[in-house]
């Protein structure tokens, strides 16, 4: 049964605003922050949404709770600004040589030493992450990099195919003083670590909180001056105990409050911000096995589930319902395919058309998180019933549930899925894993010729408009196939005091840079 992993990539637990990005073949002027006149002042205090962090190596980390610790202090070739689309960063312009050469060009920024930043920097940064013997997470940013070179303030990457996405992909990763690194180690450089980005680190207990300075007027950095003169990072990995946090006063902003507490959380008199995801829910359905390799069963599946209904019950109605594993802040949305409506009549017609009238027993695989309630599990056991099919539900442990999730060992008829793809707001971040990019041991989910000539030619092509039209038509036979049962794209919510003015969307990396204490 071709299977697939999750498409985590980088930053899963923050949100966009719904504006198509694209990756420019050449990059703009470098924004900077705004911090008045008397330049940053008054201390914020955040519960952050976090993994458990064990080092604030820049390399080490690509998912977006990492991140969030990482972009106060470092910075990226580029950035992804708040409508998703890629912007200057420590490279103010950005041009694709030819189809598989993109060219950087740098600008003038220090490191919070004063030093300035060279391209020797860059090239000893990429090449530590490059290095398999590192086992660094930011590897996987490089795997179609072929190589990389430079001089003067040039940085030259060829890649091993054509990589339109290129730009923003290689964003992520962050750069570093090598000099200083390579003269006190990685392990001492990183217990406090200096970077170009606008704070400087004051102290880190990594389980528990993170404190950070504004860097000083001289500071060169391509985000400017933050706002505020200090920021704590409180890492709170419960949900509601970030919005208790808030409550007591503890904390100024509390990202991903629970979805239940939104309205209370706005009548108590915070500011509430429901921003849209770059995660959907939904369940894989098998296209090779038992009574879902039929077509027609697949579709009386996605008929049969009240999305609406799932999204009110299950995400307080802050979620809008799915059909084609994307939301409209990824390139290669197509507005035209319509989620499958409630319509049990129909459902039923096409079960007994495929030949199950009477129904079958199926399994449904489940991992309870925040993205994936355990609730949306049981509303679904309930209203495949209505149509004959009796589900077994299978709760997974995140941890096993992550690691079958990698290969092609899963035997449910339904598996949950979040698929994410914020590393680079493309449709490839997800589609890739129903393509021929991978073998069925990888996890690769569905094997269909016609899906995979509009995904690879997609993949390949530079235009974005081009690009967004193939990967529409990919859409198409996706949502057409019925290849999983759609759910939802999950908005997100962040809080905070009145007192605070915070940019709408977290994803940003200049967030830390525009919050402000009003």
């Amino acid at each position: 049964m071709a299977r697939r992993r999750l498409a985590s990539l980088a930053f899963a637990m923050l949100m966009v605003a719904c504006s198509p990005p694209s990756a420019p073949t050449t990059g703009g002027t470098a924004p900077l922050a705004s911090p008045g006149p008397s330049g940053p002042t008054g201390k914020l205090v955040a519960a952050i949404n976090s993994q458990t962090i064990t080092s604030l190596d820049a390399g080490g980390a690509t998912v977006s709770t990492a991140l969030f610790t990482l972009w106060p202090i470092y910075d990226g070739l580029t950035q992804i600004d708040s409508d998703g689309k890629v912007q200057p960063a420590l490279a103010t312009a950005w041009r694709a040589v030819d189809e598989q050469t993109w060219e950087f060009t740098l600008g003038d920024w220090t490191f919070h030493n004063g030093r300035a930043m060279t391209v020797d920097d860059v090239l000893g940064t990429f090449e530590r992450y490059r290095n398999r013997d590192n086992a660094l997470s930011a590897l996987a940013l490089f795997n179609n990099v072929e190589s990389v070179s430079g001089s003067g303030k040039v940085v030259t990457f060829k890649t091993r195919s054509v990589d339109p996405a290129f730009p923003a992909t290689i964003g992520h990763a962050m750069v570093t003083p090598m000099a200083e690194l390579n003269a006190q180690g990685a392990v001492e450089f990183f217990r406090k670590p200096i970077g170009s980005g606008p704070f400087k680190l004051v102290s880190a207990a990594l389980d528990t909180a993170i404190v950070y300075e504004a860097a000083g007027p001289d500071h060169k950095t391509p985000r400017g001056r933050p706002k505020v003169k200090e920021l704590e990072l409180r890492i709170v990995p419960d949900a509601s105990a970030r919005w208790a946090a808030l409550q007591s006063g503890v904390v100024d902003f509390a990202s991903r409050i629970p979805q239940s507490q939104m309205r209370a959380a706005e009548t108590a008199g915070f500011t509430v911000k429901r921003i849209p995801g770059t995660a959907t829910f939904s369940y894989l359905l098998d296209t090779e096995n038992g009574p879902t390799a039929n077509l027609k069963v697949r579709q009386a599946i996605n008929y049969a589930i009240d999305k609406a209904g799932i999204i009110q019950a299950v995400w307080s109605g802050s979620a809008t319902p799915d059909g084609q594993l994307l939301g409209p802040n990824a390139l290669g949305y197509n507005p035209n395919v319509k989620p499958y409506p409630y319509d049990v009549a129909k459902a039923k017609q096409l079960m007994a058309e495929a030949g199950y009238a009477n129904g079958f027993n199926a399994t449904l695989t489940h991992v309870n998180t925040t993205t994936s309630p355990q609730d949306v599990a049981a509303i679904v056991t309930a209203q495949l019933k209505e149509i004959g099919i009796n589900v077994e539900v299978r709760l997974k442990e995140i941890a096993v549930w992550s690691q079958e999730n990698g290969n092609n060992q899963k035997n449910a008829t339904l598996w949950a899925q979040i698929l994410n793809y914020d590393q680079n707001y493309e449709a490839q971040g997800v589609y890739r894993w129903f393509s021929s990019d991978f073998t069925v041991q990888q996890g690769r989910r569905w094997t269909d010729s016609e899906f995979d000539r509009y995904y690879q030619e997609a993949k390949r092509t530079i235009d974005p408009q081009k690009r967004a039209q193939l990967y529409g038509q990919a859409a198409e036979r996706l949502h057409s196939q019925a290849v999983s049962l759609f759910i939802a794209q999950p908005l997100t919510a962040s809080a905070h005091k009145k007192t605070v003015v915070a940019p709408s969307a977290e994803i940003a990396a200049r967030f830390w840079v525009d919050i402000q204490l009003g």
